[in-house]
């Protein structure tokens, strides 16, 4: 019977190769292989990939791996933001470029300016809100609706969230709105905001700097 159940809850399980019972003390032993292409079944379905062969396997370990690297790069600096809101990527050292050296002249005294510069990426955290603002006709419909809403989430928070507004559910309505106002910081200002930032990290030295967009 526990042969059978185990079969019936698990396709992956093929009819056992051995069996050993012991009546007398209680106790079976069996052995059981798992079926063809099993491992990639099951490890499809764990990470959400589709694995069907050794070739997707590898390709899936390399993006692993890439992702991997990547997130040794920057997750302190994004685990800083979340929790203080401003991260800082470091330069690496492999991605530096050396200018030519140049001569300096200052206070009468000469010297060989050597210089170099690496791309560091700075993580800031910006808390977007949006708002979803119904209009439902008088005040009577409109205290109602409130009341309404404040009793249920009191009992079913998520039940609220869930509401279906216009079509789409209240999440969906705040998830939109709150891609909107990132959208809406356009190309030209996200340069003005890199230049800025890059003022301050070269000549600010602790000082303020007004940024005029």
């Amino acid at each position: 019977a526990l042969l059978e159940t185990l079969n019936s809850e698990s396709e992956q399980l093929p009819p056992p190769v051995s069996e050993q019972t012991d009546a007398g003390a209680g106790r079976a032993r069996v052995r059981v292989e798992a079926r063809e292409g099993a491992f990639l079944s099951v490890l499809s379905e764990a990470c959400g990939e589709r694995v069907d062969s050794d070739l997707a396997l590898m390709k899936l370990m390399l993006s692993v791996r890439e992702a991997r690297a990547l997130h040794a790069q920057v997750g302190q600096a994004f685990a800083e933001a979340k929790e203080c809101g401003y991260g800082i990527v470091p330069p690496d050292l492999n991605e530096m470029n050396f200018a030519d050296p140049a001569l300096s002249k200052k206070g009468g005294r000469t010297g060989v300016d050597l210089t170099a510069a690496a791309p560091s990426y700075h993580v800031i955290r910006v808390d977007v809100r949006g708002a979803v603002k119904p209009a439902l006709g008088g005040v009577e419909q409109g205290e109602a609706f409130f009341q309404e809403l404040s009793q249920e989430m009191e009992r079913d928070p998520e039940k609220v969230w869930n509401t279906s507004m216009f079509g789409k559910t209240v999440k969906e309505l705040l998830g939109e709105e709150l891609c909107g106002k990132n959208r809406a910081m356009g190309e030209g200002v996200r340069r003005k905001m890199r230049r800025a930032v890059t003022r301050i990290v070269n000549e600010g030295r602790g000082g303020v700097i007004c940024i005029l967009l």
